[in-house]
């Protein structure tokens, strides 16, 4: 702002523009027109490891029987774990 257009006493700045909507009804709006609020969207979902351990899903079928789960990886040992699923 070019300080000739400001007076000795008080000074005041009107901002006109588009009103701000809620996207959502559990967005929050920015009302202080002095700040300004940069949204970022969220980063892709990705599994990670827990701890070392890692996170397995299974999906069994109607039918019971035993599920065999094995784990391997290099420098490890193989691991396995049966799993017995029932209807």
């Amino acid at each position: 702002m070019d300080a000739s257009l400001l007076h000795p006493g008080k000074n005041s700045i009107a901002v006109v523009t588009t009103p701000l909507l809620r996207m959502n009804m559990w967005s929050s709006v920015n009302m202080d027109p002095g700040l300004i609020q940069l949204v970022y969207p969220a980063e892709t979902y990705k599994r990670t490891l827990f701890n070392g351990l890692a996170q397995v899903i299974i999906q069994a079928t109607d039918e019971p029987g035993e599920i065999t789960v094995t784990a391997t990886s290099a420098g490890l040992k193989q691991s396995e774990i049966k799993i017995r699923s029932t209807k």
